[in-house]
């Protein structure tokens, strides 16, 4: 099949069997367009860890505020929000190699990124993550 950039008009393209398959290359770009801005809604930990860092003490005190007032109500608590078992590094580790790292990489695939564009610092604070939750 042929896929067109995201940036062109879309076309009528002719796949591997002949079918004229405008439909779906519309579908297929708005569809690329949403997981693109999931990307950049997500996009935290892709950013150095100088200006990522603050932001997730953030984002784990207003997750960790949420769950201290839904123990006091009696209410369940999400796991990944929970102070009681949640650390810093463990919650960068499963949100990188669960949610980030495979994203970005099928981002990757299917828009014909150039490698030298991937998330180098997405990396970088996965192995940050990792040092921190060993020591």
């Amino acid at each position: 099949l042929v896929f067109r950039s995201i940036c062109h008009s879309p076309a009528w393209i002719v796949g591997i069997s002949g079918v004229l398959f405008r439909t779906n290359l519309l579908l297929f770009n708005f569809q690329l367009k949403m997981v693109l801005i999931k990307c950049c809604d997500i996009s935290n930990e892709v950013r150095p860890l100088s200006v990522s860092e603050p932001w997730v003490d953030c984002l784990l005190e207003e997750y960790f505020n949420q769950s201290d007032r839904e123990k006091e109500e009696g209410l369940p608590v999400a796991p990944f929000m929970d102070r009681d078992k949640v650390t810093k590094s463990s919650a960068q580790i499963g949100f990188i190699k669960f949610v980030l790292i495979p994203m970005f990489q099928t981002l990757a695939k299917v828009s014909m990124i150039r490698r030298e564009c991937a998330p180098t610092p997405l990396q970088i604070n996965l192995k940050f993550s990792n040092y921190f939750s060993i020591a």
